[in-house]
């Protein structure tokens, strides 16, 4: 099991702009913090290709694409 604690973020602009694949085909900028709340997220395996993860309000299945072990 993977338990993750990381500081929640605001976005004050720019959201989406952080990812590879919009600013090298747009280019991008972003303005966000870290305030002192924390998002806790807990991430186990539930199968060889598939997880199970926990949040403070959400619980949901998902599946793996690449490989877990790295």
């Amino acid at each position: 099991m993977i338990v993750s604690q990381t500081p929640l973020r605001i976005s004050l602009f720019g959201g989406g702009t952080d990812l590879a694949d919009y600013y090298r085909q747009r280019g991008g900028a972003v303005l966000s913090f870290a305030i002192d709340k924390y998002v806790h997220v807990a991430v186990k395996p539930a199968g060889t290709t598939s997880w199970w993860s926990t949040t403070g309000r959400r619980s949901a299945p998902g599946t793996c694409t690449t490989s877990a072990t790295g």
